[in-house]
């Protein structure tokens, strides 16, 4: 009998522990949190950017002081399933380019993009800027990895095609997450306005990522817990972090690729950019910066990205 209640006891306790593993994961990698929780992060996170960027931090703010003296304008449009999504556009008169451009997990367009917006301009894109949803002044309480965000970066496409025009040619741009959006909407029925992708740091698929991070971040099995989040995420919201790989979409694609990652990123292997550049059947491009964390290669080698940046819109775009 004793020997029974303690197995008992000891199942309930692994059971519990395995709940709350699942309850954790799901509120920090997948529900979006309140704005007073959200206040804390950001503060706590501006903190840490002074420590992760050091005085590359100034380049950020110089970027996002840039777009933000401009005489931008704020654009929405409701998602296909009715939420009401958020952005900033920043014309560039006379242009026929435009990029569309997607942050990355829990980011912002503001900080996350900011070094990129000056070469765009320079290269006579106009700029849109895009809240991604469970974002900013988005609509949305979950995030999913780009599994649903693909849709909303298709439904952004054919906004700019009606606002700007249908001689409009379009980039499709996105970091970290944001990477992993664009290349997942390449398997959607894009407007024939977009031309081609550049995607910096992104990860092959939801169960990829959150398995490296369980693994490599947080030093825990990531199964059987990765496999109860699944099944919870899938009850509860309808999310299944299974549901698709851009390994799989890249195989289709017939859009040219920039792939950019830091070799250095230790939120999401480099690897995973080199399985995507493998995958591809468009020609692709992929540049790794030695010494480059998550995101940051244009931060460590600007003139080497930015070249490579000039170099694949004069081959695409006229």
């Amino acid at each position: 009998m004793r020997k029974g209640r303690v197995a008992a006891v000891a199942a309930l306790s692994v059971t519990a522990l395995a709940a709350a593993g699942t309850a954790w994961f799901l509120d920090h990698a997948i529900l979006r949190h309140g704005t007073a929780r959200l206040r804390r992060e950001e503060a706590a996170k501006a903190e840490k950017d002074k420590e992760r960027y050091g005085e590359l931090l100034s380049c950020i703010n110089e970027g996002r002081e840039w777009f933000s003296s401009r005489n931008w304008e704020r654009v929405s449009i409701t998602s296909y399933d009715g939420l009401r999504l958020s952005g900033r556009l920043l014309n560039n008169p006379g242009s026929r380019r435009a990029v569309l451009m997607m942050h990355g997990f829990r980011g912002s367009a503001e900080f996350d993009l900011s070094c990129a917006y000056e070469p765009y301009w320079s290269l006579g894109f106009s700029i849109l800027t895009c809240d991604q949803r469970a974002h900013g002044e988005s609509e949305g309480r979950c995030i999913r990895y780009g599994t649903r965000e693909r849709y909303d970066c298709r439904d952004w496409a054919n906004f700019l095609v009606s606002r700007l025009g249908p001689e409009t040619e379009i980039l499709l741009d996105g970091v970290s997450m944001g990477a992993t959006t664009v290349l997942l909407a390449l398997g959607e029925c894009l407007p024939q306005q977009v031309k081609a992708a550049v995607a910096d740091s992104g990860f092959t698929s939801a169960w990829d990522e959150l398995y490296y991070i369980a693994r490599c971040r947080y030093r825990t099995p990531p199964r059987p817990r990765l496999d109860a989040l699944r099944l919870v995420a899938k009850a509860l919201v309808g999310f299944d972090i299974r549901e698709c790989s851009t390994v799989e979409v890249l195989a289709k694609n017939e859009r040219p690729l920039l792939l950019i990652h830091g070799e250095a990123d230790d939120f999401v292997p480099p690897q995973m950019s080199r399985e995507n550049a493998a995958a591809s059947r468009a020609p692709c491009t992929l540049i790794t910066v030695p010494g480059a964390g998550h995101g940051m290669s244009i931060l460590v080698e600007p003139e080497r990205v930015t070249a490579a940046l000039h170099r694949f819109v004069e081959e695409n775009f006229s």
